[in-house]
């Protein structure tokens, strides 16, 4: 009994010894401790990296979209420079050419004078009469003789004309020096028409590639990417297409080309009554500018009468046995040559208003899977406690969307960035004098906008609405395949505030 109540006294003592003693409790303070600070660090990790990947996937949309609006500024600013060559060269054509055609009709009159002057000589050689009987005048008043009428008003002397032609000729301005230089002319605006053409067809695609690209340059996989079975990096890029129009063949739309060339006055400048009554617009509208030569009234017209006389000695008198006359008319399209004739078709191409709205605009949405920030730490083992850091089946994805337009720099608004990115300022003016922003200058470059910008009437700033905001982030969504995962409140409904549209960081 002793030796058993020993025994139990001790184990008695021994629990009472450990029970008091404290040694050891700093070690399993420490390790709770721990834990939970490494689980908040992770927690911080986990956080933090999903707040870069957001900050890198709206930095990369952002850059995207820009870089796309930055291919279709660059094309608009290539347009405008071939329209301003065209219209230039156009000008340069009309030029040529008229001078072309006068020239040619002015030697006809010349070359159909002679031969009515060597008519009518021939007629009166051998005549008794010391004097010639002949004589060939402006048909109106038969004591100016030599004298032609051109146009019914002007009155030159044949020599006259023929002066006029030789320092024509001396200047490169006859038909024969410019008929090479006509050509190359129509050849140079047909190059032009398809340069233009193919910039605009390969645009889109450019732009897209450029996306693409701008894409993978800012954003990749990551460790913890590839320990959750990739990132699933998607893109989409929304582009208009159809907001070019080809100016028409009116009086409104070639003022506007011939402005393009710097010649503010249009067609006065390069036109004036006389000259359009026999150098028209022709077909009367139709894609393209054109003019081509039509005879019309008294313009290029030039016409002269003729008299002579045969005389014979007869019982030792001079008399007149014979005589005739008769009157020339010589008129422009005599000498019709398509070459100087017609000017070919100009196809400059400038934008439509839609391009200030939805399809101007280049929108880029951008998505990657929300994963768990600490999978490269399993390498495929159960996650256990770090499983809170797992998105649920691994379906959810993280997405943003960013637009962009190319937009006119204002007269005087570099270095400051000021744009013109509507079609008419709020007041119902143009935004620029005589649409200086319609491909006519190549000041152009890319301009980010807000969603609720983007799709909205551009015609002014008070046609800006909230609603185009929904819109956008609907069809992306859509496009990038995001359709169940939970969306901000009050998306679905498609209808946004400006206000409500920008707050909206995390969609």
């Amino acid at each position: 009994m002793r030796c058993r109540h020993s025994i139990l006294a001790r184990a008695n003592d021994t629990c009472r010894r450990l029970w008091l003693d404290d040694s050891g409790v700093v070690l399993a303070v420490s390790v709770l401790a721990f834990l939970i600070l490494f689980i908040i660090a992770c927690s911080g990790y986990a956080i933090g990296e999903t707040v870069r990947q957001r900050v890198e996937l709206q930095n990369a949309a952002d850059a995207a979209a820009y870089s796309g609006a930055v291919v279709q500024a660059d094309t608009l600013s290539r347009v405008a420079a071939i329209n301003r060559a065209m219209s230039w060269t156009y000008v340069k054509l009309t030029r040529m050419e008229m001078d072309a055609i006068v020239d040619k009709w002015l030697e006809l009159v010349i070359d159909k004078w002679d031969w009515n002057e060597r008519d009518v000589v021939m007629y009166n050689a051998g005549s008794c009469n010391t004097i010639r009987r002949i004589a060939l005048w402006n048909g109106i008043n038969a004591a100016l003789d030599k004298q032609v009428t051109l146009n019914n008003h002007h009155r030159p002397l044949v020599e006259e004309i023929r002066m006029a032609r030789a320092s024509a000729a001396g200047q490169q301005k006859g038909y024969r020096q410019l008929k090479q230089k006509i050509k190359q002319a129509k050849k140079t605006i047909e190059d032009m028409n398809e340069a233009e053409k193919d910039l605009i067809d390969q645009m889109n695609d450019r732009i897209k590639k450029t996306v693409e690209d701008v894409v993978k340059a800012n954003i990749e996989a990551t460790a913890n990417d590839q320990s959750a079975g990739g990132a699933d990096i998607s893109h989409t890029c929304i582009v208009g297409k159809n907001y070019f129009r080809v100016l028409e063949n009116t009086e409104e739309d070639e003022k506007r080309f011939l402005t393009h060339s710097g010649f503010d006055q249009g067609i006065k400048k390069t036109f004036d009554k006389g000259i359009d009554d026999w150098f028209v617009r022709q077909p009367q509208g139709g894609e393209g500018i054109a003019r081509e030569y039509r005879q019309q009234g008294n313009r290029l017209v030039a016409k002269w009468d003729w008299y002579s006389s045969k005389w014979r000695i007869v019982k030792e008198v001079c008399v007149l046995v014979a005589q005739k006359n008769g009157n020339s008319e010589i008129k422009g399209e005599d000498g019709y040559d398509s070459t100087f004739y017609e000017t070919g078709t100009a196809k400059p191409q400038v934008l439509k208003e839609t391009f200030f709205g939805k399809d101007g605009a280049v929108v880029v949405g951008l998505k990657r899977k929300l994963n768990n920030p600490l999978a490269y730490i399993f390498s495929g083992a159960q996650p256990g406690v770090y499983k809170a850091f797992t998105v649920p089946g691994g379906a959810r994805h993280m997405w943003t969307a960013s637009a962009a337009r190319a937009g006119f720099i204002k007269p005087g608004g570099a270095p400051d960035g000021e744009y013109e990115v509507t079609y008419e300022d709020d007041s119902g003016d143009l935004g620029d004098k005589d649409k200086m922003w319609n491909l006519r200058t190549s000041d152009w470059d890319a301009v980010l906008l807000s969603l609720h910008r983007a799709w909205a009437d551009g015609r002014t700033g008070r046609s800006w609405n909230g609603e185009t905001a929904g819109k956008i982030l609907q069809e992306v969504k859509g496009k990038l395949g995001v359709g169940g995962d939970t969306a901000p409140p009050g998306m679905n409904g498609g209808a946004f505030s400006p206000n409500q549209a920008e707050k909206i960081i995390l969609h």
